[in-house]
């Protein structure tokens, strides 16, 4: 007789609750990181933590991209990937000069599709990884991948069809695995990224704009020096991602 599985009351309510928080590091604002107010600001407060073009935004990535800014209109979710900006300079999408792939707005099908010219995160986002000496190993999304799904859905084949409940990851529920994309201004605050959003479950009534933490591991991992994070406290909350003077 096969044997059956049953799933008790219990394990249900197991296999639905939040992922248990793993170990978080904020990233230090300009003069926390490297002791003065970088000379562009205002401007965004993009950090690199690897020199590397090789993460391809392709049409699921896009898809993602959506999900996760459910709130802002396309336009706006397209424009985190402009090649103007802060994500995808001189490869993102919007040039002229070199129309890229943009299934979020439905332009250019035909090209290649746009690069992250640098894995990046943002003043006082939050990660997870590895400590390996003086480094922290960052976990990030594989970009050779499609974002990962629930059992038993199904990636979606054009923009109408994205539903955020299919994805596995999303701010809500792991906010390590994002950037929420800022500016930093001349008095050295960290303020919202333009064309953001509001979401209930930020408690804060701010908009926001979500960029996946994401590389590509065939070139090597991602090794991001300690002295520029500062480890959040297990008992405290997820750091907001602005502040104010």
């Amino acid at each position: 007789m096969r044997s059956v599985t049953v799933v008790t009351a219990v394990e249900k309510r197991l296999v639905s609750a939040p992922p248990a928080r793993p170990l978080l590091w904020m990233h230090l604002e300009d003069k926390a990181a490297q002791g003065y107010i970088r000379s562009c600001a205002p401007c965004p407060a993009v950090w690199v933590l690897k020199d590397d073009q090789h993460v391809v935004f392709g049409e699921q990535w896009q898809y993602f991209l959506v999900a996760a800014n459910r709130n802002m209109t396309l336009e706006n979710i397209m424009l985190l990937l402009d090649w103007r900006l802060a994500f995808a300079n001189r490869l993102g999408l919007t040039n002229p000069n070199d129309p890229r792939a943009d299934y979020i707005t439905r332009r250019h099908l035909d090209r290649r599709a746009p690069q992250l010219d640098k894995v990046r995160t943002c003043s006082r986002s939050v990660m997870t990884g590895e400590v390996a000496g003086d480094k922290l190993r960052v976990t990030l999304f594989d970009s050779r991948q499609p974002p990962p799904l629930k059992p038993g859905r199904t990636y979606p084949t054009r923009v109408e069809d994205v539903n955020p409940d299919d994805y596995l990851y999303l701010p809500e529920t792991h906010p390590w695995m994002f950037l929420v994309a800022n500016i930093v201004n001349a008095r050295g605050e960290v303020v919202q990224f333009p064309r953001g959003a509001v979401y209930d479950w930020t408690k804060d009534n701010t908009p926001r704009s979500f960029v996946p933490h994401i590389y590509n591991p065939a070139y090597g991992d991602v090794l991001y020096p300690l002295s520029r994070l500062w480890r959040v406290p297990d008992n405290q909350p997820v750091p907001s991602p602005y502040r104010s003077t």
